[in-house]
């Protein structure tokens, strides 16, 4: 049985702090070592649709 938050606490939050998250991560990896990096991330909606989104901020971070 799974004890943490509702599927619909996860999916609100995902999409609240997603984006900052991965940008965050980004510029540390570009800091402690020069990695670009790419996100491809998936998730299934409410409505079961899935939806996926590519988070790419090197060219901000590379400058």
């Amino acid at each position: 049985m799974d004890h943490g938050p509702l599927n619909e606490v996860k999916a609100r939050n995902a999409a609240r702090y997603g984006q900052k998250v991965f940008r965050e991560f980004t510029q540390e990896m570009w800091r402690a070592c020069g990695m670009q990096v790419v996100i491809l991330a998936g998730w299934k909606q409410e409505d079961g649709n899935m939806v996926t989104a590519i988070s790419d901020f090197n060219d901000e971070i590379v400058r």
